[in-house]
């Protein structure tokens, strides 16, 4: 019987995983960042980094040169031609600065969940060699994935299938996705709102003060209805007061409830258009308490563990109102089935439980 050199068979299980870990991110990146489906130059980088990783796994540790870079990159859409290698060079230089400052940083957090939503027990990080480039001392770059520490993220299983339902799973993982409100409106950016910062001020303050005014417009609508000598002027004052209330509740009602859990939905001008009412509010706190917290603008979806769904981008599951049932939280609901597959939602985790 002819043996199996230990070494080479974890090697060759090593660079499955870094090709597999490599496709995923290139998936992440492709289907969750807006700048993906419109890939911008420094976004082809990245992806071209992701291919290069996936078509040979065991150069991970050496990285890639400029000429293979940019030649992936071409081959991946760049509008480039012609260019000798110093070109090349400083255009890469100058993509790079763009990825780590605008990109990539600020999506650790979502590409970390992705990561573990896939059951990968590994973290991307991308780096750059030290070389100032020129005659037997070129740039390197790399695409790396290191371990972490403790156990391997542990996920929901995935459905094969519709047809084919995973009837006895009792909970879900959400992942977030990236968001497609318009710039015009996002008040709150990708890397979150200082609660303490002078916009978050103000914001609290026009909010405070809308909530007064409308508050104290329903008072006195009411007021003058009792003090009325007719019936029916009462009736009318009575329905006035009811209704600015009522707008007042779905206009900055989710303020109070980002107060009182730190989540809510949120309002209607920050909903997508394309998902709307999927969008909410999430308040987090620093882990080490120095710094104030932070608002973001999150949308979290799952595929639904109890009927095998998956809608587009794999997101059958999207967030909505506990409606009466489940007053005042929020929960996820499939699009197929979303009165009886409906799954808790937990912020802090990013895990559900089935309710029914």
């Amino acid at each position: 019987m002819k043996s199996v050199d230990r070494t080479q068979a974890d090697s060759a299980a090593d660079q499955e995983q870094v090709a597999r870990a490599a496709a995923v991110l290139e998936r992440i990146v492709v289907e969750d960042w807006p700048e993906g489906r419109s890939p911008r130059l420094p976004i082809l980088l990245l992806r071209a980094l992701c291919r290069l990783a996936g078509d040979k796994p065991e150069q991970v540790s050496d990285g890639w040169g400029v000429v293979e870079i940019t030649a992936m990159m071409q081959r991946l859409g760049a509008p480039w031609s012609n260019l000798n290698e110093g070109d090349a060079r400083q255009r890469l230089n100058s993509h790079w600065r763009t990825l780590q400052e605008a990109y990539w940083q600020s999506r650790q957090e979502h590409v970390r969940r992705r990561f573990a939503h896939e059951t990968l027990g590994l973290r991307p990080r991308i780096d750059k060699s030290d070389a100032a480039g020129g005659r037997g001392n070129t740039v390197r770059y790399f695409l790396r994935f290191e371990p972490i520490e403790g156990p391997a993220p542990s996920g929901v299983e995935a459905p094969t299938a519709h047809a084919n339902p995973v009837v006895h799973t009792p909970s879900i993982r959400y992942y977030p996705v990236e968001l497609q409100v318009p710039r015009l409106l996002r008040w709150i950016p990708e890397t979150g709102l200082r609660s303490r910062s002078p916009l978050g001020g103000l914001i609290a303050t026009l909010l405070t003060g809308i909530g007064v005014l409308v508050v104290l417009s329903a008072l006195m609508t009411f007021y003058l209805g009792l003090h009325s000598d007719s019936a029916g002027a009462a009736v009318q004052a009575l329905l006035r007061a009811l209704f600015l209330l009522g707008v007042l509740r779905l206009s900055l009602g989710w303020w109070w409830d980002l107060a009182q859990n730190n989540l809510a939905r949120a309002p209607l001008w920050w909903q997508s258009f394309t998902d709307f009412g999927d969008t909410v509010i999430e308040r987090r706190f620093d882990p080490t308490g120095f710094s104030a917290s932070r608002l973001h603008l999150v949308r979290y979806v799952a595929d639904c563990p109890r009927c095998g769904a998956e809608g587009p981008g794999r997101s059958a599951v999207r967030l909505a109102s506990g409606r009466l049932e489940f007053w005042g939280r929020i929960v996820g609901r499939c699009r197929n089935v979303p009165n009886e597959h409906v799954w808790s939602f937990d912020h802090g985790t990013g895990e559900g439980r089935f309710l029914r």
